[in-house]
């Protein structure tokens, strides 16, 4: 699928796809369970306002029109869904498998996508497993409560 196919299927988002194309099988799940949704409690499908990644990961931005109604909080929970599945998706080639972050322009990205894509360009910048911690936005759980990182909270507020 490319962006310009991903219009024709969707012509309902207006809005343009404003990250690489290994996120458009997840986006159009995206919106494939949106269109279910919306059908199910029949209302109309939302204003697609924005769909970018930032700080590594999807992020999908609706009209808010609906977002104190139940209906909304249920398209917000579906969106967020996604969005938090987007930290393990490589976003170049669209693959799951050996997928981590990369420094500078936080990005997820696999390895073989890093090495060809990002190192060429800035050879200084260097590649994370998925399950080392950057900037703690990446993981998905919280980090254990222990001796050594509340000494590590109070250092950096120091």
């Amino acid at each position: 699928m490319t962006k310009e196919t991903f219009h024709v299927r969707y012509p309902w988002v207006k809005a343009a796809i404003e990250c690489n194309d290994g996120w458009l099988p997840l986006i159009s799940a995206l919106c494939e369970r949106l269109q279910w949704y919306c059908n199910l409690r029949r209302v109309d499908l939302p204003e697609v306002r924005q769909i970018k990644e930032k700080f590594g990961a999807l992020c999908f931005y609706i009209d808010p029109a609906h977002y104190n109604t139940k209906v909304g909080k249920g398209m917000y929970d579906i969106i967020g869904n996604y969005e938090a599945m987007s930290r393990f998706v490589c976003e170049e080639c669209g693959t799951t498998v050996d997928v981590g972050w990369c420094n500078g322009w936080i990005r997820s990205i696999c390895k073989p996508c890093f090495e060809t894509v990002i190192k060429p360009r800035w050879p200084d910048r260097t590649w994370k497993s998925g399950t080392e911690k950057i900037y703690g936005v990446h993981t998905m759980e919280p980090v254990p409560a222990t001796e050594e990182n509340n000494n590590q909270d109070k250092k950096e507020t120091t």
